[in-house]
């Protein structure tokens, strides 16, 4: 259970750093975290 708990507080803690980075230098996303909105906001494909 405990290491369950530490598997989710990682991905937690590892999804704010995203966003975080994001924010400040709008650095694209680690491919685990693919976030939709990035996508949306930094392709000029679509």
């Amino acid at each position: 259970m405990k290491k369950k708990l530490y598997a989710i507080e990682k991905r937690l803690w590892a999804t704010s750093i995203k966003d975080a980075l994001k924010r400040e230098k709008n650095t694209p996303p680690n491919d685990i975290y693919t976030d939709p909105d990035w996508r949306r906001n930094n392709t000029d494909k679509e």
